[in-house]
């Protein structure tokens, strides 16, 4: 059986990996333990480089020696939206005041792009099953596609933190990623050359 998974990287890093030494994710090695009866798997990687802020001015960096790391990786092809740090008039969790300018980051293009490729790849018949890591119900869209219109199984992981109904109600399996199996999946350090990030 021929897998192709479509991991929303930062639904799974927020869902799972921030502020956790289990960063130095082998992606391959993850998927093929989610789905072990696969013969074959493809990973495409969706995310988009961070920028610094006055928080963590060493993210970019932490962020681009994992990036050069997985690029060689076999079966593993990565695709980049964009990333903005932009100012907004917000609610206040706890005024005074009610309002105020806050820094709000945002990913953008990832859900996207991770949407057409996986319907894009099912028409060309590349896969035999769709494998879905993320918890984002804007694919809901794209799933019904590839399962109705397509007549091919999606199996959606969901990262530990994370839980969607709407992903639950229409995949063909949900399943929720065991912290355990994110920990057996870690890539050798250093790899390549390039060593592990200290807080990673």
């Amino acid at each position: 059986m021929r897998a192709f998974f479509y991991i929303d990287g930062f639904n799974l890093y927020y869902g799972g990996l921030q502020g956790k030494d289990r960063k130095w994710l082998d992606l391959p090695k993850l998927c093929g333990k989610l789905l072990p009866e696969a013969t074959e798997v493809k990973v495409k990687y969706f995310t988009a480089r961070v920028r610094a802020d006055s928080g963590d001015k060493g993210a970019p960096q932490r962020q681009d020696v994992y990036l050069r790391a997985i690029s060689n990786l076999p079966n593993l092809e990565i695709f980049y939206g964009k990333f903005y740090r932009n100012q907004k008039f917000q609610k206040l969790v706890t005024p005074p005041p009610k309002r105020a300018w806050v820094w709000v980051n945002e990913e953008k293009g990832s859900d996207v792009n991770l949407a057409v490729q996986a319907v894009h790849d099912g028409h060309r018949k590349l896969y035999d099953a769709c494998c879905i890591v993320s918890a984002d119900s804007d694919l809901v869209p794209a799933i019904k596609i590839v399962q109705d219109d397509l007549a091919l199984p999606v199996h959606v992981f969901v990262p530990p933190l994370r839980r969607s109904v709407e992903l639950l109600n229409i995949s063909t399996t949900y399943r929720k990623i065991r912290v355990s199996t994110i920990e057996a999946c870690q890539l050798p350090d250093p790899l390549n050359g390039l060593t592990k990030p200290p807080s990673w």
